[in-house]
């Protein structure tokens, strides 16, 4: 068999792809045709490729310093019995989870809800009772930043979370965007503007999936947009069981941990034409 040679295919570019797309139109310019709108950014190209980059080598540059790091998996658990939150606890961790996230709505029994559970192995946070509870019981609710539930667009999220960025916050806690390509894009720019504006390589992103408002939809989500927050940089992600069984949730997480392989890339995505420039428009936003 011939050797499969890439080289022999033609040279394009975006000009030549435009010149035929518009002939193809009859006339009528395909970048205003099929330009696209998502959470905000608005006149987003139908095409992209090499000449959307050339100007967005500090980028690139970036995020090849950042070395990889292994993200981390959570179950939110709402606590109305505690013996039955000890019970879905304890079936997490030991489903592949790295943590549990409690949410409390009064004053709990520590022996029944922490039974069985090794603190100095697992994440264990609890939520709720005036601010974030460590699983010492000490408060500390001044060391998490979490985004306004009214913020829908990148750039309002990014912006909000840096402005309460200070020496004290150790993690910022976002919720993710339904658009694949845009959610990768906004975890990167948070990344990038934590590090340049705020001077902060230290800080967690953990990232929430939100729930879909169609029930059997939320397996995709918590896929594509669980996904995107990893390969965009989370360093901890929680989804949400809308249907069925929670270990289906939990093998999600342990399917894109322990079968993609992604962890060991430092970015990802770093170069793809269409992600650069969506991280490079928020940061412009934001700017």
């Amino acid at each position: 068999m011939k050797p499969f040679e890439l080289s022999t295919f033609p040279k394009s570019d975006q000009e030549k792809w435009l010149e035929i797309a518009k002939k193809q139109l009859k006339g009528d310019d395909p970048l205003q045709k099929f330009a696209w709108n998502t959470c905000g950014l608005t006149n987003l190209k139908p095409y992209y490729d090499t000449y959307d980059t050339k100007d967005l080598d500090y980028l690139i540059n970036f995020f090849q310093t950042i070395p990889s790091h292994r993200w981390r998996f959570y179950e939110k658990i709402q606590v109305t019995n505690e013996m039955e939150a000890n019970k879905q606890a304890l079936a997490a961790l030991g489903g592949g989870c790295d943590g549990v996230i409690l949410e409390l709505e009064d004053d709990f029994n520590q022996d029944i809800l922490f039974k069985g559970i090794d603190l100095s192995l697992y994440d264990v946070s609890l939520s709720g009772l005036n601010g974030v509870i460590k699983a010492t019981g000490e408060v500390d609710p001044t060391n998490c930043v979490y985004q306004d539930a009214s913020v829908t667009v990148p750039f309002d999220q990014v912006r909000s979370l840096l402005e309460a960025i200070d020496m004290s916050i150790e993690c910022v806690h976002r919720k993710a965007f339904s658009d694949f390509f845009l959610e990768i894009a906004a975890v990167r720019a948070l990344r990038f503007m934590l590090n340049t504006e705020k001077r902060r390589n230290d800080i967690r992103i953990h990232t929430s999936i939100p729930p879909h408002k169609l029930a059997e939809n939320q397996w995709f989500l918590n896929t594509t947009s669980g996904l995107a927050s990893i390969l965009g940089g989370s360093y901890s992600i929680d989804m949400p069981t809308a249907t069925g069984h929670h270990r289906i949730t939990r093998n999600i997480g342990n399917l894109i941990r322990e079968e993609s392989g992604i962890e060991v890339y430092k970015d990802p995505c770093g170069g793809s034409y269409l992600i650069e420039s969506l991280t490079h428009q928020i940061i412009q936003h934001i700017k």
